[in-house]
């Protein structure tokens, strides 16, 4: 196998010059491939070489600078410089340490291509492994739509309270005032896609402008797609006609009807744009609830009077006052929740149909002897007593008794 040799202070190396290097014995601690460093091992051994390097060098210098001491010296006890019959010349030193400084500053250069050649060596064998799940990736887009959740609200209903914007085309957007800028986009509506040079003003939000213009963005960091208001309110209220229509499905038929292949990519960007849009609906209805005054907690159930809590004329008391049948779920608390990969959302229902966990873990099981007890003392507080039994003049109200029984009432 042909190789170079190149010396230096620590001694000569060998350079393989072939693709492959020879086999080594059996049993050597280098046998087989390289091994693979991190880059921090990769940076210790590079400081290491550069540290070892300044100590050669010192130490170089040092011994450089003791053999011209040591001419030095034998030149003044000898008496050189004077003319005498035993041959001795005078010595230009000034040379002598121009030519060691050319072979010290050559043996560096080499040593420091060596070093440069292994690192990059070290470097080509390094793979850095990425160990990211992006598993918050969801929880950054919710967080960058929420800070700007205010003035998308405020423009998304300037839009809607407008009627020379509301009910125009999307190719014929509302344009701000003292624009000064433009951007191009891609906006999808219901019936064609088109690239559009929709203008801005700067110093105000990409998003809301956007928004202002019935177009809604799939995100607000960087805006390269977005989609008219219009076509979230089909998809919406297609939905809640059918919730079986599902925005794959949805996203399919809007690229039928613009006879392109189909984007997988639309998928996400419509659920992004969707989630935004209804969060911006529900941030208005708080809003109209708020200037309502209907903002209170329990409004709704408070201002609510079912058909079946109006009592008759004449009618005795019932005590209860009405009689519930509520399904616990067991079945589906039955099933084993088995491992899965979820990624963080931290949003809630809006609104106050549904109730919070943390409202709903007070009932739980582990809970339940507290909960009796403090219903036992609301009873020994109110001074409870059964009422007188309630008039049912029809016999039909009776059959149910058996069901009743079955089944388990609740009064309430």
């Amino acid at each position: 196998m042909p190789f170079t040799k190149s010396s230096g202070l620590t001694g000569g190396s060998r350079h393989y010059t072939g693709e492959k290097q020879p086999n080594r014995k059996k049993g050597s601690k280098r046998a087989g491939l390289p091994t693979r460093l991190t880059r921090g091992q990769v940076a210790d051994k590079s400081e290491a070489a550069a540290k070892k390097t300044a100590e050669r060098r010192a130490v170089a210098d040092a011994e450089r600078a003791e053999r011209a001491r040591q001419a030095t010296l034998r030149m003044e006890t000898s008496g050189a410089g004077e003319a005498d019959d035993a041959g001795w010349v005078d010595i230009d030193m000034d040379d002598v340490m121009e030519t060691l400084g050319t072979e010290q500053d050559a043996r560096d250069r080499e040593q420091q291509e060596e070093a440069r050649a292994l690192v990059q060596q070290m470097m080509a064998n390094l793979q850095r492994k990425d160990i990211r799940d992006r598993s918050n990736r969801v929880q950054k887009v919710i967080n960058g739509f929420r800070r700007h959740r205010e003035p998308m609200t405020t423009a998304f209903l300037d839009w809607r309270a407008d009627p020379n914007t509301r009910d125009s085309p999307w190719a014929q957007p509302w344009t701000p005032q003292e624009w000064d800028q433009e951007l191009s986009v891609h906006v999808v509506d219901i019936f064609g896609t088109q690239q559009m040079t929709i203008p801005m003003k700067s110093g105000h939000s990409q998003a809301a402008c956007f928004v202002r213009m019935g177009l809604f963005p799939c995100t607000v960091q960087v805006i390269n797609t977005v989609i008219t208001v219009r076509t979230l309110e089909l998809y919406r209220n297609l939905f809640l006609c059918c919730p079986r229509v599902g925005v794959q499905a949805f996203c399919s038929a809007l690229s039928d009807l613009h006879f392109i292949p189909r984007n997988h990519n639309l998928d996400a960007l419509f659920r992004t744009a969707l989630d935004a849009y209804l969060d911006i609906r529900a941030n208005a209805d708080r809003r109209a609830a708020a200037a309502l005054g209907r903002d209170t907690p329990n409004w709704r159930i408070r201002n609510t009077c079912p058909p079946c809590q109006y009592p008759l004329e004449g009618e005795a008391p019932l005590e209860p006052g009405m009689e519930v049948t509520l399904d616990g779920n067991n079945s589906a608390k039955r099933l084993d929740v088995g491992s899965r990969q979820t990624r963080d959302d931290d949003r809630k229902a809006p609104g106050d149909f549904y109730l919070s966990r943390d409202a709903v873990d007070i009932w739980a099981k582990e809970n339940i002897e507290l909960l009796k007890l403090e219903y036992y003392r609301e009873l020994q507080s109110a001074n409870y007593a059964p009422g007188a039994e309630p008039h049912c003049p029809d016999e039909r109200w009776k059959n149910m008794q058996g069901e009743s029984d079955g089944t388990g009432p609740a009064g309430i």
